[in-house]
């Protein structure tokens, strides 16, 4: 059972999981994903130095599946509670990297989704006002849970991969152990 203790330290480290949910829950997810819910806004502004701005490619309002089925597969893995504050994905194609930002809530998963290749680039990158500190590369089904005050950001794919570059965000507020 997760204790106090172990939320401490998930509030305070990146954890890096592969193969994070099964073959069928990542083929509904992939068919999910393909809807024509895709819009040009996502991206922002960079929180250090506000005149950097990103854009990429944006599907919000993801359906229950993401919202409870999967949220709560999340919630069962990490053996906390927790609030749901937003639930979306971001897609980026060459060229298209985010910017160093912060997240809403007191933790963020992040689950790649496409099948990848490493010299594509598009890992995540924290960092912090100077410079990189930790990379994690862009793999399938690699579900990453991080503290949402640990500024970070997305690499762009590198020019060569033709395709979109999908993450999907889960927001979560902290509420207790289970």
């Amino acid at each position: 059972m997760l204790t106090m203790n172990n939320i401490e330290e998930l509030l305070n480290q990146i954890t890096v999981v592969d193969d994070f949910f099964t073959t069928d829950e990542m083929n509904n997810i992939k068919t999910k994903l393909q809807e024509p819910k895709w819009s040009f806004v996502g991206g922002g502004v960079d929180d250090i130095d506000q005149s950097i701005k990103s854009n990429f490619w944006h599907m919000e309002d993801l359906d229950d599946y993401f919202s409870n089925y999967l949220f709560n597969k999340i919630l069962e893995k990490y053996k906390f509670s927790g609030k749901l504050l937003n639930v979306y994905a971001n897609g980026q194609t060459a060229s298209q990297s985010g910017v160093p930002h912060w997240d809403e809530g007191d933790l963020t998963f992040l689950l790649f989704t496409e099948n990848w290749k490493h010299h594509w680039g598009g890992n995540l990158n924290f960092c912090d006002n100077e410079e990189v500190t930790k990379v994690v590369t862009y793999k399938q089904n690699r579900g990453v849970l991080f503290p949402a005050r640990f500024l970070h950001y997305a690499g762009a794919p590198d020019k060569i991969y033709d395709g979109l570059r999908i993450s999907v965000a889960w927001k979560i507020k902290v509420e207790s152990e289970i």
